[in-house]
């Protein structure tokens, strides 16, 4: 039997010229990156076995040019060198979310400089209380999104295909799940004009409709 039922879904198609502008750019940023790491670890490649003296006389040296007054703690200020200019630190960091590229990084610089390995960990423990403001909001945020994904990940757990749920939309509704992914799902329900309308939610966002009940 033929259904005037029509189909409506959140979700839009991206244009195909997007797409491929989107591709192109993300090989272009992935081909970059290898190249810086190929360079940058030759760098650092050729640091590994250096005397401390060394280190640190380049480290002081580093932060005279950029018109910074070194620590006094001349082990933090050869970290920090290795961490911004021998290391991809500074390429990755602007798009890290929470803490554990420093957390790669200083143990990177601990296992190839074992002379900075305690001062790495002392770094390494007390660096939340050295970020700025912004930084703390940030890898708060990301805090509770993982938070988020591991409740819905639970969640599908126990979801089917063609469980009852309860969303919102313009107010809480019935839905019927129609798709289950890791941890999203799809539901439809059917609007006053007989229409069925798709959307697309975390699966912590829906509840059965029985324990609603």
């Amino acid at each position: 039997m033929h259904s005037n039922q029509t189909d409506r879904t959140t979700d839009r198609p991206r244009p195909a010229n997007d797409s491929r502008k989107m591709r192109d750019r993300a090989n272009w940023w992935a081909a970059e990156l290898e190249r810086q790491r190929r360079d940058v670890g030759a760098a650092w490649d050729e640091l590994i076995g250096a005397e401390p003296e060394k280190l640190v006389a380049m480290a002081n040296e580093r932060a005279i040019d950029q018109g910074l007054t070194p620590s006094l703690n001349d082990q933090r200020n050869v970290i920090n060198m290795l961490r911004h200019d021998y290391s991809h630190y500074d390429t990755w960091v602007t798009r890290s979310k929470s803490d554990r590229l420093y957390g790669e990084v200083l143990d990177a610089i601990a296992r190839d400089f074992p002379w900075l390995a305690d001062q790495c960990a002392k770094d390494k423990a007390t660096h939340y209380d050295r970020l700025p403001p912004y930084a703390k909001a940030r890898r708060g945020a990301h805090e509770d999104a993982q938070d988020r994904q591991r409740i819905a990940r639970d969640v599908v757990k126990r979801l089917s295909i063609g469980d009852k749920v309860m969303v919102s939309w313009r107010g809480p509704r019935e839905a019927e799940i129609i798709e289950i992914r890791r941890t999203r799902v799809r539901a439809a329900f059917t609007l006053p004009d007989g229409s069925r309308y798709v959307i697309d939610r975390s699966a912590d966002q829906v509840s059965r409709a029985d324990d609603d009940a």
